[in-house]
């Protein structure tokens, strides 16, 4: 796949972090959310994923809360 913004992994990463818990809450389709989470686990290859938004950080923690 073509890197298009040179930041297209770290925003790949911000959104499935944001999509697993939404996914593990509220979708019946635990396939689809086990596959994202083992596409998170390699593309973020264990680093820690960081929001610069605050607000997206803020909504992150009351969601895992």
């Amino acid at each position: 796949m073509d890197e298009v913004t040179g930041r297209d992994n770290q925003i790949i990463c911000q959104a499935l972090k944001i999509a697993i818990p939404i996914m593990q809450n509220h979708s019946l389709s635990s396939s689809n959310t086990d596959d994202m989470e083992r596409i998170y686990e390699h593309r973020s290859k264990g680093n820690r994923v960081e929001f610069p938004d605050r607000k997206v950080e803020h909504f992150m923690e009351k969601l895992n809360g």
